[in-house]
Protein backbone atom coordinates (compact mmCIF):
# COMPACT_ATOMS: atom_id res chain seq x y z
CA UNK A 1 0.00 0.00 0.00
CA UNK A 2 1.75 3.36 -0.97
CA UNK A 3 1.91 6.32 0.95
CA UNK A 4 -1.24 8.24 -0.41
CA UNK A 5 -3.70 5.70 0.36
CA UNK A 6 -2.15 5.23 3.94
CA UNK A 7 -2.55 9.64 4.28
CA UNK A 8 -6.45 9.28 2.74
CA UNK A 9 -7.22 6.11 5.06
CA UNK A 10 -5.82 7.77 8.13
CA UNK A 11 -7.69 11.09 7.14
CA UNK A 12 -10.94 8.90 6.46
CA UNK A 13 -10.46 7.77 10.15
CA UNK A 14 -10.06 11.24 11.79
CA UNK A 15 -13.08 12.40 10.49
CA UNK A 16 -15.47 9.47 10.66
CA UNK A 17 -14.42 9.05 14.58
CA UNK A 18 -14.31 13.13 15.05
CA UNK A 19 -17.76 14.43 15.23
CA UNK A 20 -16.27 18.03 16.16
CA UNK A 21 -13.46 17.39 12.93
CA UNK A 22 -16.31 16.18 10.60
CA UNK A 23 -18.36 19.88 11.73
CA UNK A 24 -15.68 21.71 11.52
CA UNK A 25 -14.47 20.65 8.03
CA UNK A 26 -18.78 21.23 7.02
CA UNK A 27 -18.56 24.53 8.88
CA UNK A 28 -15.59 25.40 6.36
CA UNK A 29 -17.86 24.02 3.43
CA UNK A 30 -20.37 26.38 3.90
CA UNK A 31 -18.94 29.28 5.40
CA UNK A 32 -17.18 29.25 1.92
CA UNK A 33 -20.53 29.39 0.36
CA UNK A 34 -21.79 31.96 2.12
CA UNK A 35 -19.06 34.02 1.58
CA UNK A 36 -18.56 33.39 -2.24
CA UNK A 37 -22.79 32.61 -2.63
CA UNK A 38 -23.48 36.08 -0.54
CA UNK A 39 -21.13 38.53 -2.50
CA UNK A 40 -21.97 37.33 -5.57
CA UNK A 41 -26.09 36.89 -5.13
CA UNK A 42 -26.22 40.59 -3.09
CA UNK A 43 -24.34 41.71 -6.80
CA UNK A 44 -25.98 39.95 -8.60
CA UNK A 45 -29.35 41.48 -6.88
CA UNK A 46 -28.38 44.86 -7.35
CA UNK A 47 -27.07 44.46 -11.30
CA UNK A 48 -30.99 42.96 -12.06
CA UNK A 49 -32.51 46.20 -10.15
CA UNK A 50 -30.33 48.53 -12.27
CA UNK A 51 -30.10 46.89 -16.03
CA UNK A 52 -34.23 47.77 -15.16
CA UNK A 53 -33.27 51.46 -15.66
CA UNK A 54 -31.71 52.90 -18.67
CA UNK A 55 -28.74 54.93 -16.26
CA UNK A 56 -25.23 54.05 -16.80
CA UNK A 57 -23.58 50.70 -15.39
CA UNK A 58 -20.36 52.16 -13.90
CA UNK A 59 -21.00 51.79 -10.17
CA UNK A 60 -22.18 48.00 -10.56
CA UNK A 61 -19.80 47.04 -12.42
CA UNK A 62 -17.05 48.32 -10.16
CA UNK A 63 -18.74 46.61 -7.52
CA UNK A 64 -18.47 43.57 -9.43
CA UNK A 65 -15.13 43.97 -10.04
CA UNK A 66 -14.91 44.41 -6.36
CA UNK A 67 -16.34 41.13 -4.94
CA UNK A 68 -13.91 38.92 -7.41
CA UNK A 69 -11.76 38.52 -4.97
CA UNK A 70 -14.05 37.15 -1.73
CA UNK A 71 -15.79 34.73 -4.32
CA UNK A 72 -12.78 33.29 -5.38
CA UNK A 73 -11.81 33.37 -1.66
CA UNK A 74 -14.87 31.82 -1.12
CA UNK A 75 -15.01 28.91 -3.61
CA UNK A 76 -11.32 28.36 -2.63
CA UNK A 77 -12.24 27.58 0.96
CA UNK A 78 -15.16 25.35 -0.56
CA UNK A 79 -13.04 23.20 -2.88
CA UNK A 80 -10.74 22.63 -0.15
CA UNK A 81 -13.10 21.80 2.04
CA UNK A 82 -15.08 20.12 -0.36
CA UNK A 83 -12.02 17.81 -1.29
CA UNK A 84 -11.46 16.94 2.64
CA UNK A 85 -15.09 15.63 2.57
CA UNK A 86 -14.45 14.01 -0.37
CA UNK A 87 -11.59 11.82 0.39
CA UNK A 88 -12.96 10.92 3.84
CA UNK A 89 -15.73 8.80 1.96
CA UNK A 90 -14.44 8.28 -1.46
CA UNK A 91 -16.69 5.11 -1.70
CA UNK A 92 -19.69 7.24 -1.38
CA UNK A 93 -19.05 10.16 -3.37
CA UNK A 94 -17.41 9.00 -6.47
CA UNK A 95 -20.19 6.43 -6.50
CA UNK A 96 -23.30 9.38 -5.94
CA UNK A 97 -24.71 10.77 -9.01
CA UNK A 98 -25.46 13.32 -6.99
CA UNK A 99 -22.07 14.60 -6.53
CA UNK A 100 -21.06 14.55 -10.06
CA UNK A 101 -23.94 16.50 -10.93
CA UNK A 102 -22.91 19.16 -8.29
CA UNK A 103 -19.35 19.06 -9.83
CA UNK A 104 -20.85 19.78 -12.82
CA UNK A 105 -22.90 22.78 -11.57
CA UNK A 106 -19.66 24.35 -10.20
CA UNK A 107 -17.93 23.97 -13.28
CA UNK A 108 -21.02 26.00 -14.73
CA UNK A 109 -20.55 27.85 -11.87
CA UNK A 110 -17.15 28.91 -12.53
CA UNK A 111 -17.89 29.20 -16.17
CA UNK A 112 -20.73 32.06 -15.47
CA UNK A 113 -18.63 33.89 -13.52
CA UNK A 114 -15.76 33.75 -16.29
CA UNK A 115 -18.64 35.03 -18.71
CA UNK A 116 -20.17 38.00 -16.16
CA UNK A 117 -16.78 38.91 -15.70
CA UNK A 118 -15.69 39.56 -19.52
CA UNK A 119 -19.32 40.60 -20.31
CA UNK A 120 -18.97 43.46 -17.19
CA UNK A 121 -15.50 44.56 -19.18
CA UNK A 122 -17.21 44.33 -22.74
CA UNK A 123 -19.88 46.88 -21.26
CA UNK A 124 -17.11 49.14 -19.01
CA UNK A 125 -15.27 49.93 -22.91
CA UNK A 126 -18.55 50.70 -24.05
CA UNK A 127 -19.83 48.04 -26.62
CA UNK A 128 -21.21 49.12 -30.26
CA UNK A 129 -25.14 47.45 -29.04
CA UNK A 130 -25.25 48.42 -25.29
CA UNK A 131 -28.38 46.61 -25.63
CA UNK A 132 -27.21 43.33 -26.27
CA UNK A 133 -24.46 43.35 -24.47
CA UNK A 134 -26.65 44.64 -20.94
CA UNK A 135 -28.96 41.54 -22.08
CA UNK A 136 -26.46 39.33 -21.79
CA UNK A 137 -25.20 40.88 -18.15
CA UNK A 138 -28.98 40.48 -17.42
CA UNK A 139 -28.48 36.53 -18.62
CA UNK A 140 -25.42 36.01 -16.54
CA UNK A 141 -26.73 37.39 -13.69
CA UNK A 142 -29.48 35.02 -13.81
CA UNK A 143 -27.76 32.06 -14.43
CA UNK A 144 -25.67 33.15 -11.63
CA UNK A 145 -28.36 32.95 -9.21
CA UNK A 146 -29.17 29.36 -10.19
CA UNK A 147 -26.53 28.17 -9.96
CA UNK A 148 -25.60 29.54 -6.47
CA UNK A 149 -28.71 28.10 -4.75
CA UNK A 150 -28.34 24.80 -7.22
CA UNK A 151 -25.10 23.89 -6.03
CA UNK A 152 -26.32 24.77 -2.33
CA UNK A 153 -29.34 22.34 -2.86
CA UNK A 154 -27.05 19.53 -4.25
CA UNK A 155 -24.84 19.91 -1.64
CA UNK A 156 -27.42 19.65 1.08
CA UNK A 157 -28.91 16.93 -0.49
CA UNK A 158 -25.41 14.47 -1.19
CA UNK A 159 -24.88 13.27 2.44
CA UNK A 160 -28.84 11.53 1.28
CA UNK A 161 -27.85 9.74 -1.35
Amino acid sequence: MGPEIEIIKTWSGWYSDSKVLAAGVTALHLGGMLLGGGFAIATDRTILRALKRPLPLEPQLAELASIHRPVMIGLGVTFGSGLLMLVADLEHFLTAPVFWVKMGVLVLLIGNGWRLRQTARCLETGPTDPIRWRGRLRSAVIASLALWFLALGLGAALPSF
